[in-house]
């Protein structure tokens, strides 16, 4: 807003970008339109893998050949994400995007993206015409996913003639757009980036998977993340039946086929909290076959280990970063108490191990209890990022969000 003749005058909102999370966008393979991600598993199949040995071990008490078979319907299952040693993937995908904004998508686009996201919260202050959303391969290059939002946003500011545009961030979103924000925000063109539960420096729910430090129930979510419900309930029901011994055993198994998929993909390695990538970096990309990927992934991690330096850079140019997150919950499934919403832990959000360590501090909300999902049903977090895109709140802790509503 702006003062004209001492009359307060509401500006014509900039055009809003949603980068959306990990499970919020579609790839399918190139070679024959098989859906990539989220992974579409051949569930029948992968009874007809392991039901003969699961009957075997159930009844002996002993492994009985399920492990094999267990690695083999896992690596099955996760062959469309499979990458090579130099960061690429063995089958090449598509990306389902959005080029319209949502004023112009298809009835079918605008179904699936609610499912994603509650984007008539985001409409309401600028208007369908005026926001878009920015799908990607999130188990892909981090390098190539930026340059493809520069192209997206240079397109909105050609059709639309708006001089900026505003972002919102979710979940991984806020990796993807850190790196955007290091290349780009000098070009002057971004209003104000608002993330919500924005992993801006990634999540130790994944360095805990690779690391192996997984809690008891920790593998029915990574199940749902990565097989789908259908298979990760249904080896919820069966987790009963499998002696207590081996359990450990087969979650180890499951967990030693995700490097394959995990750290092949550069986007996944900007996920990496950076207090953690330096281990992980030389524990799994030493030596040469890697040489290429590890550069590539440093280049990422080098934004991620001085987050205060972007946030100065990014006031420089004259763009503002917003933080919504929860907290005051433990990581989902691994064995690790950070202060959470479940999934991203709450200093990745705010940019900052403590609240007064963030370089947006007075930028950040925290919302206690707040599930990673819930956020998306929180009525005081999208009132106040709806009025944070209007230009609306001056202070986001005094924010009265019964009163926007």
């Amino acid at each position: 807003m702006q003062t004209v003749y001492g009359k307060v005058v509401r500006m014509r909102p900039y055009p809003v970008i949603l980068v959306p999370g990990i499970g919020q966008s579609r790839t399918r393979l190139t070679e024959n339109g098989k859906l990539a991600w989220p992974l579409d598993v051949d569930t029948e199949k992968l009874k007809k893998t392991l039901l003969s040995p699961a009957i075997r071990m159930v009844l002996f008490r002993h492994d009985c050949g399920f492990e094999k078979a267990l690695r083999k319907a896992v690596r099955e299952a996760l062959e469309p994400l499979r990458g090579t040693q130099d960061g690429h993937l063995v089958h090449p995908v598509q990306v389902e995007t959005f080029e319209n904004s949502l004023a112009h998508c298809t009835a079918e686009q605008r179904h699936f993206i609610s499912r994603m996201v509650p984007y008539s919260v985001f409409a309401e202050p600028v208007g369908e015409e005026n926001l878009y959303y920015f799908a990607y391969n999130p188990i892909g290059d981090v390098g190539q996913t930026v340059e493809e939002l520069r192209a997206f946003v240079c397109r909105i500011l050609e059709q639309t003639g708006a001089p900026k545009v505003s972002f919102v961030a979710i979940s991984l979103g806020g990796s993807i757009i850190t790196q955007y924000l290091e290349r780009y925000v000098s070009c002057g063109d971004t209003a104000r980036v608002i993330g919500i539960v924005a992993a801006f420096d990634g999540s130790r729910l994944l360095s805990g998977i690779l690391q192996k430090n997984i809690s008891t129930r920790g593998m029915i979510p990574i199940a749902e993340l990565l097989l789908g419900r259908k298979a990760a309930q249904a080896l919820e029901k069966s987790a009963g039946l499998i002696p207590h011994k081996l359990l450990h055993r087969y979650a180890d198994a499951v967990l030693d086929c995700l490097p394959e998929v995990l750290l092949r993909s550069t986007v996944m390695w900007g996920a990496i909290p950076a207090s953690q990538y330096p281990e992980l970096c030389e524990r799994f990309l030493s030596g040469e076959p890697f040489a290429a990927l590890r550069a590539r992934t440093q280049e990422a991690y080098r934004v991620r280990a001085n987050l205060p330096a972007l946030v100065e850079k990014c006031a420089r140019y004259g763009t503002d970063i917003y933080s919504l997150y929860g907290c005051g919950r433990h990581l989902l499934a691994v064995n690790d108490d950070a202060d959470s919403d479940g999934v991203v832990h709450a200093s990745s959000c705010r940019m900052g191990e403590t609240a007064q360590e963030s370089p947006i501090a007075g930028n950040t909300r925290a919302f206690p209890g707040m599930e990673h999902e819930g956020a998306a049903k929180e009525p005081t977090l999208l009132a106040l990022c709806a009025a944070l895109l209007r230009g609306d709140v001056e202070n986001i802790h005094t924010f009265d969000g019964k009163a926007a509503l």
